[in-house]
């Protein structure tokens, strides 16, 4: 007979921006077992396991420009982070390949325990 060893559930903030369909990320986290919840203030996602950010800027479609764009956004949500996470604590977010890319690669590499790229099926 083996004993049972029930591990706390990760505390999960989603960063609530005012658009997009933030919950329905959060119930797929809690369908994984996750603490999810939307964070609209700082505050609201003090000492999270983990800080899920979907942000995005409308596209110009002019590439340097986008690509600025999105490294602000990023390192916006990286300060975000290294304020208010539990130490070891996770951020998934989306970056946009481009100028300055490597740079944020670079920059998770240092901050983070564990750092990876996944580029989705339906991406271009």
């Amino acid at each position: 007979m083996s004993d049972l060893v029930s591990q706390p559930r990760p505390r999960v903030a989603v960063i609530d921006y005012g658009m997009g369909n933030l919950r329905s990320v959060s119930r797929a986290l809690m369908a994984v077992g996750a603490d999810a919840y939307l964070a609209a203030q700082p505050k609201d996602a003090e000492k999270a396991d983990a800080v899920v950010s979907d942000m995005a800027h409308n596209l110009t479609g002019i590439t340097d420009v986008d690509a600025v764009r999105m490294s602000e956004l990023i390192q916006m949500v990286f300060e975000f982070c290294q304020k208010n996470l539990k130490p070891h604590g996770s951020l998934v977010c989306k970056a946009f390949h481009g100028s300055g890319f490597s740079q944020t690669k670079k920059m998770f590499k240092d901050h983070f325990d564990y750092s990876k790229e996944i580029k989705p099926d339906a991406s271009r």
